[in-house]
């Protein structure tokens, strides 16, 4: 592990300072800062040196889209940790790449939670460190097979940033995706969970499987239309981390089955349906993709086994046909 990487998490407890000047301009977005960085040669030197941020690649208002008002400290980590986790990661030390990557999520969002930095201009830079922790997970533990694999690789980023912002596990997430929309496969208008009402493409007329009184049926309801899978993720994670009849569920922290078994008769009617999440999470090893504050350095995971191929591979007790979630409002 670089001397980078290995710093992150310990410059995570002191990079967030009132004393920080405010900064007026814009720095370069920080994966390409390290791309400029690298090019010219000089991100070794801007490493050893640890200039502050007025020292880095800055460019006018006009240009970029990530504000500066991170502290000086905070920027001065970030570039370069961010560009050794990339390095790891191309290097083949995923483990490093994770770690760091996880580390850099902690200090963004104490930034966050300290009021630094609004949750919107932090949330790219979140995005860009989520595609990279996932990539070097990926790189740990494989994926599944096929479709399965390639589904899981679409919605694990999306899901994960839900995680860092709202704290809604992204493994639960990832679960309820599969069981509602089949893999993706029965998701109209890109709605992958299921909600109720008229989303950012509309809403759509569908029928569906509900529970009253222990007693299985079915009914026709409008539920949210989406431009693509991404806004249904965004969407998922803010209603769940910030709507008020989600706030039990909220309250179980890090416990991801006490998160579903929150969401039973809430979000879902289905009284199994927090069973299903986790035989979902536990066949697919979804829980590795849970964004916990880290720490320290974490051991190196053994690869999780999948089930082979397998188009419907919980048939036996998921209605796939006909998701069984769908039905949740906001």
């Amino acid at each position: 592990m670089s001397a980078a990487c290995a710093g992150v998490l310990a410059l995570g407890a002191v990079v967030s300072t009132p004393s920080a000047p405010p900064l007026s301009r814009m720095v370069v977005p920080f994966a390409e800062a390290s791309d400029v960085w690298m090019d010219a040669g000089a991100g070794q030197a801007a490493r050893e040196l640890g200039g502050v941020a007025r020292e880095l690649v800055m460019v006018p208002q006009t240009v970029l889209g990530v504000a500066a008002s991170m502290s000086d400290a905070t920027i001065t980590t970030m570039v370069p940790g961010l560009a050794d986790a990339r390095t790891a990661l191309a290097e083949g030390d995923a483990m490093s790449a994770r770690t760091a990557a996880d580390g850099l999520l902690v200090i963004l969002r104490s930034e966050v939670d300290a009021h630094y930095v609004d949750l919107a201009v932090a949330a790219p830079v979140a995005e860009q460190l989520c595609g990279l922790r996932a990539d070097a997970i990926w790189a740990l533990g494989g994926a599944p097979h096929g479709s399965q694999g390639e589904f899981l690789k679409r919605t694990v980023v999306g899901a994960s940033l839900g995680d860092w912002e709202y704290g809604v596990p992204a493994s639960v997430t990832l679960a309820q995706a599969i069981l509602e929309s089949d893999w993706g496969r029965s998701a109209p208008g890109h709605n992958l969970f299921g909600l109720k009402g008229t989303g950012p493409a509309g809403s759509s007329v569908q029928r569906v499987v509900e529970y009253r009184h222990g007693r299985r049926g079915t009914r026709q309801d409008p539920f949210r239309a989406y431009h693509n899978e991404g806004e249904a993720l965004a969407d998922h994670a803010r209603i769940l981390g910030t709507r008020p009849r989600y706030a039990r569920a909220r309250s179980a922290g890090d416990d991801r089955r006490a998160f579903a078994r929150a969401l039973v008769g809430i979000y879902a009617s289905d009284p199994g349906y927090a069973g299903k999440l986790d035989r979902i999470i536990g066949l697919f090893a979804l829980d590795r993709f849970d964004w916990l504050a880290p720490a320290g350095a974490q051991a190196e995971p053994a690869p999780p086994v999948f089930p082979e191929p397998n188009p419907d591979p919980l048939a036996s007790d998921l209605p796939w046909r006909l998701p069984a979630g769908w039905g949740a409002s906001e």
